[in-house]
């Protein structure tokens, strides 16, 4: 199986990922916690997920 947007697949979809916290939005409206999340799901699900934005999607609501 191959992956888009430089993303490399396992053969059994391990994805190998550091833990550490760097959140980017993906295009899809997504918040992960870094962009090798965002790379590992863009390869799992075969969609052309790209990083719009370092940090989290920004959801428009507000709470008070």
């Amino acid at each position: 199986r191959s992956c888009l947007r430089e993303a490399a697949c396992l053969v059994n979809l391990t994805f190998l990922c550091h833990t550490n916290y760097i959140p980017v939005c993906g295009s899809n409206g997504d918040t992960y916690q870094n962009e090798c999340f965002l790379r590992r799901a863009a390869c799992k699900h075969q969609k052309d997920i790209t990083v719009v934005a370092r940090g989290s999607c920004y959801s428009g609501e507000f709470v008070s």
